[in-house]
């Protein structure tokens, strides 16, 4: 994602540490992250991240999906934004796009959709309507 800074995966990736705040505090979150309080809360508040901020949220938001925690909507397309993030924004959006499908067809094989799918889907569809930089 650092590479092809869009503000789309940002602005999931706050949206996501947002709530791990809400859910446990800062300084929690901020460990987890693996940076300061301090540093957290500015990008909270919307500073531009360094790359290897943006790499240390990224592998943040990978641990949790590696770790089996149940996925939010932002977690999973922050994910799927990293694993496109060496692509030209236009494309990482629809690699993203097409990652999201192969998992609704597995999802629909399988009987439901989670929440947190549906709710990538649309923030993803929303995101489509923004310009890309």
């Amino acid at each position: 994602m650092a590479s092809n800074d869009g503000a789309a995966p940002l602005a999931r990736l706050r949206e996501a540490v947002e709530r791990q705040v809400t859910a446990r505090s800062l300084r929690h979150a901020a460990r987890q992250v693996g940076m300061s309080p301090t540093g957290l809360q500015k990008f909270l508040a919307g500073s531009a991240p360094s790359d290897a901020t943006c790499r240390k949220l990224e592998r943040w938001a990978f641990d949790k999906a590696a770790a089996g925690e149940p996925p939010t909507a932002e977690i999973a397309l922050g994910v799927f934004s990293l694993f496109a993030g060496a692509l030209h924004p236009r494309r990482q959006r629809d690699a993203v796009s097409r990652l999201l499908a192969v998992l609704e067809s597995a999802f629909d094989d399988d009987g439901a959709r989670p929440a947190w799918l549906a709710e990538a889907r649309s923030a993803l569809d929303a995101a489509r309507q923004e310009p890309i930089p």
